[in-house]
């Protein structure tokens, strides 16, 4: 029985999932357990499919896939990818230690290509706070999840990328590096050349956040009160309110 981590989403917040499979003698099946709900129940079928396609084919066994903990139910297509991975493990086509500590998250089509998901960003933090040796997510994800830096992240774009990904990630942590285009470059960029600090860059973005809040609060006739310290961030507040009164 392996472990894989997925994220499942609660309202704001997020919750690891651990992905385990079995496979044993009995009635050729796929079973899936912990509260799945109907579109994480369809992963069965997906992955099952990508796999044969891609040329991985299995022994007739009973295969039980669970999700833990078991009393949140888990929804969303990106539980394909530990899925998938949980399954080559069990078969003993990939070892255990590969995927030791690794988050991974993707939805896997039938030729076996991964597709990107939502909330990639909130993985690759969750990861970071179980201490996950690396992140595994679709390609088309992989500029969203190098936005936290202290956490290795691997795109992969199918099933057979998956498999070379977690045998030996070096490589596919390195893929992506696009040098003057990254997300680093263009902060750099503006704090260089625009000659802001990040502590600078940091207000002005605050500010901004801030005034979006007010126009909101204003187009609906809201009542708001500002508590907050004395200072130029609250004046700039008062005197952007002044101009909508």
């Amino acid at each position: 029985m392996q472990v894989y981590y997925q994220l499942q989403f609660l309202g704001v917040e997020v919750c690891p999932v651990q992905v385990e499979a079995d496979v044993s003698n009995g009635l050729p099946s796929f079973i899936m357990v912990g509260f799945p709900s109907a579109q994480v129940k369809e992963a069965q079928e997906r992955v099952r499919t990508a796999l044969k396609n891609n040329g991985y084919q299995f022994p007739p066994k009973r295969i039980t896939v669970n999700f833990a903990p078991a009393d949140m139910k888990k929804e969303g297509a990106g539980f394909d990818v530990p899925v998938a991975a949980a399954v080559l493990a069990a078969f003993e086509m990939i070892s255990p230690q590969v995927v030791s500590r690794v988050m991974m998250a993707g939805e896997i089509g039938l030729d076996g290509e991964i597709h990107g998901i939502s909330g990639i960003l909130p993985i690759v933090l969750c990861a970071r706070s179980l201490g996950s040796r690396f992140c595994v997510v679709p390609y088309e994800n992989l500029k969203e999840g190098r936005l936290i830096r202290d956490v290795p992240v691997a795109g992969v774009k199918n099933l057979r990328e998956l498999v070379e990904c977690l045998k030996n990630p070096e490589p596919y942590l390195k893929r992506g590096n696009t040098g003057r285009n990254s997300f680093y470059y263009k902060y750099r960029y503006i704090q260089y050349n625009i000659k802001l600090s990040a502590k600078q860059l940091l207000f002005l973005l605050n500010c901004l956040k801030r005034f979006l809040q007010l126009i909101i609060l204003i187009m609906g006739d809201l009542v708001f009160i500002l508590i907050q310290q004395a200072g130029i961030q609250r004046n700039l507040y008062i005197r952007f309110d002044s101009c909508f009164v």
